[in-house]
């Protein structure tokens, strides 16, 4: 986008805020037909009431569940624009993912998302759907992924497979424990890299 459409954009944004709340809920993506799936691709992100460049992380896993479930609203079909997404890109995808979640609650002590007990049942469902996507190539919801994980999964894991389904569901303020989180994180790195190497 030019400075003039920017500009523009940021005054109806900031305008149809002021008469609905949800505006600053919103996560508007705004990518270039040319740069879709390119790790540093050019674009502009809107997400916290703020308008600002971002580059595509070329998430395959957002553009395979677009693919699958997506409902257009205005213009051509993504299957008319979309490249084709292989098996490496997917589990490059997944590798990434599990990648940001031990950074935010492993990796750096001073991390905002570390403590909220929501986030905790987020990154154990992430990772759920992460290994059912590993296993399938396909994409799920979060919960038919936990569902999917307590049949597949070792003993182990599946406590906190069930807790973060119940505080998801109750919005519970437990913790599920990071030491366990740090298991299960360490478990899906294995399993991408495996699959990363062959």
């Amino acid at each position: 986008m030019n400075r003039a459409e920017v500009k523009a954009l940021q005054t109806h944004l900031a305008k149809y805020s002021e008469s609905n709340s949800w505006t600053q809920r919103l996560q508007l993506l705004i990518l270039l037909k040319h740069e879709l799936l390119k790790m540093n691709g050019v674009g502009w992100l809107y997400q916290f009431g703020r308008l600002r460049r971002s580059g595509s992380d070329g998430n395959s896993i957002i553009w395979m569940n677009v693919l699958e479930t997506g409902r257009v609203l205005f213009g051509p079909r993504p299957h008319s624009f979309v490249p084709k997404i292989t098996r490496s890109m997917l589990n490059r995808s997944l590798a990434r993912e599990v990648g940001y979640l031990q950074d935010e609650l492993i990796d750096k002590p001073d991390s905002k998302w570390r403590d909220v007990p929501f986030y905790r049942a987020y990154a154990v469902l992430t990772l759920c759907r992460i290994l059912y996507s590993l296993s399938t190539g396909g994409v799920v919801s979060k919960p038919r992924a936990a569902r999917w994980a307590l049949r597949t999964l070792p003993a182990s894991y599946q406590a906190i497979v069930r807790q973060a389904l119940e505080d998801n569901k109750t919005k519970s303020t437990r913790k599920i424990p990071l030491r366990r989180i740090r298991s299960f994180i360490q478990h899906a790195r294995v399993a991408v890299n495996r699959e990363l190497d062959s």
